[in-house]
């Protein structure tokens, strides 16, 4: 998991767009039309980055296709702590390497 979790916010355009609206859902589920009046974005920016991190399986979807309502997964709850690993070393490196990352995880993992 660690692999989709470095391409989907890292490793490919549109990183950015998707860590804020797993802030977002963190927070609360909601649906694409809150995400978008939340972020002040796109509402076509808002579903393609939906879709990627659904097929991701790291958020998921209940309800019909409009007014979906999109949380965080189980899975993405569980290594939830890696992705904040993941994030603060983006926030405070220029270019985060995936190597710098797994050797920040080894280290706090091992505090």
């Amino acid at each position: 998991m660690h692999g989709v979790l470095w391409y989907v916010f890292l490793g490919s355009r549109g990183g950015e767009t998707r860590m804020r609206i797993v802030a977002l859902l963190r927070k609360r589920p909601r649906n694409a039309h809150q995400i978008k009046n939340d972020m002040k974005v796109d509402y076509s920016t808002v579903r393609h980055s939906l879709r990627v991190l659904e097929k991701n399986r790291l958020v998921m979807s209940q309800g019909e296709s409009y007014g979906a309502v999109y949380q965080v997964t189980p899975e993405f709850e569980s290594i939830m702590d890696d992705y904040d690993v993941l994030i603060e070393g983006q926030k405070d490196q220029k270019r985060l390497t995936r190597p710098k990352w797994e050797k920040l995880l080894k280290q706090k993992k091992g505090a």
